[in-house]
């Protein structure tokens, strides 16, 4: 018997959603993108954690309204999430450091991504000097974890979104 291939599963960052929503792909614009999004919400193939959620409810606009009703999209943290959370840290202890932008989930969406192998979607670029004092960004923390991650316009590609 053929062994079934996982369902792959995207778990959204703070940076996809806040730019993709206010500056990339605004709903106004692209609101076939979000209703796929939405499909994909319901369908269990993209997710993310409650730490992005609060995030985006540091705002009061339009995307936070949206992020509220789909409130199951932004999962607790497991024990195996915590677990996650800590092989991040010890990773990558300025992961979470004050000072970065928008950085406070970006533990949280790696180790949620570990435990739910999924795909890390984020805006944010690989750093181009590795060895700053900034808290890294999540594709180079992703690569030190093994964790695989898409920017935006690959992950549309990816989940074959034609506008």
């Amino acid at each position: 018997m053929a062994k079934r291939q996982p369902a792959i599963r995207y778990c959204l960052d703070t940076s996809f959603l806040i730019n993709g929503w206010h500056r990339r792909y605004r709903i106004d614009v692209f609101p076939t993108l979000w209703s796929a999004v939405d499909s994909l919400i319901e369908q269990g193939t993209i997710c993310s954690c409650e730490e992005v959620l609060s995030e985006l409810t540091r705002g009061d606009d339009a995307l936070v309204t949206w992020a509220k009703e789909r409130k199951a999209c932004f999962q607790r943290p497991t024990s195996d999430t915590l677990a996650n959370l800590r092989t991040v840290m010890q990773s990558k202890p300025n992961i979470a450091a004050t000072g970065g932008s928008l950085n406070r989930a970006d533990p949280f969406v790696v180790a949620h991504a570990m435990t739910v192998h999924a795909i890390v979607v984020t805006d944010e670029q690989p750093a181009p000097n590795l060895r700053s004092t900034k808290p890294p960004k999540m594709p180079d923390v992703c690569d030190a974890l093994g964790v695989k991650w898409l920017p935006p316009i690959e992950f549309l590609a990816a989940i074959k979104l034609v506008l």
